[in-house]
């Protein structure tokens, strides 16, 4: 078995796959090297996600010698012929992820470890991509911290959102912008008495020398397009004036009122697009 210089794991053989697997699972290369479709991994699968460009199912890993493991599988549809072209001169979105993913562990920030990724090859063209991740399980995103904070304390609010905005702060101090910080991508949650962040979907994760003001913005503003009742303007402002306190020369004021200007904007396009109730937009 060698590693695939593509993907940083190892290489299995198998007649229908190129596939390649983390260390832990490497017990399992009999078993992986008869898989037929990706579906077969999974034990009590269930599909929780599904686009124009992916389908994402949860389950137990299904493989002998394996203990059981609570996996995501993530099957990437191909966008048409222009995406395939693209892809003869790049990588594929699938493996941008996990080298973002390997960049973002060395760097110290929590991911979904991939433990799994195949495609399909025919003449150089690669498709049918599919990737395994460890389930974060003992985290939640921040759509379902939300719904938590409903309720709570003022002060305690706060400090989940300081200790959130103390975490984008970190992932941007070291030059990473989020591909798609939507709320639904960033996972929270308590670990040893402190507050731990986790980062998916990274396709689109990029670390630059000096981080572009543009997508600073872009990132502060999907995480404000987040709507729940239980967090208003003060905590909005209470965020960013915490995200601000790691820049210094950054212009706090300027950039609160770039980050609301721009969520409202991208809110009343909802509104006009029939995507969002207007009784749901908060600005």
């Amino acid at each position: 078995m060698t590693v695939n210089p593509m993907t940083g794991l190892t290489a299995i053989a198998n007649p229908r796959w190129r596939l390649a697997a983390a260390d832990p699972l490497l017990a399992a290369t009999d078993a992986l090297a008869t898989l037929n479709t990706p579906q077969q991994l999974l034990s009590a699968g269930k599909a929780v996600a599904s686009s124009r460009f992916s389908r994402v199912s949860q389950g137990l890993l299904a493989l002998d010698s394996q203990p059981p493991t609570a996996v995501y599988l993530k099957e990437f549809i191909d966008r048409g012929p222009a995406e395939t072209l693209k892809n003869l001169f790049r990588p594929h979105r699938a493996l941008r992820a996990l080298e973002a993913e390997r960049q973002l562990a060395a760097a110290g920030f929590k991911v979904a470890t991939t433990l799994v990724i195949g495609w399909q090859q025919r003449l150089g063209v690669k498709y049918r991509f599919f990737t395994v991740t460890r389930d974060l399980g003992e985290l939640i995103d921040l759509y379902q911290c939300a719904r938590q904070l409903q309720g709570a304390a003022l002060e305690h609010k706060r400090r989940w959102l300081r200790a959130v905005a103390d975490a984008v702060a970190q992932l941007h101090r070291e030059g990473f912008i989020h591909g798609d910080l939507r709320p639904g991508n960033l996972l929270v949650g308590e670990q040893g008495g402190r507050t731990v962040c986790a980062w998916l979907d990274n396709e689109r994760t990029r670390r630059f020398a000096t981080l572009p003001e543009r997508l600073r913005l872009k990132n502060l503003v999907q995480l404000n397009m987040l709507l729940s009742p239980a967090i208003g303007r003060r905590e909005r402002l209470c965020f960013l004036l915490a995200y601000c306190r790691h820049f210094a020369g950054l212009d706090c004021r300027t950039l609160c009122r770039q980050v609301e200007d721009r969520t409202r904007q991208r809110l009343h396009t909802l509104v006009a697009r029939g995507r969002l109730d207007p009784g749901e937009v908060w600005l």
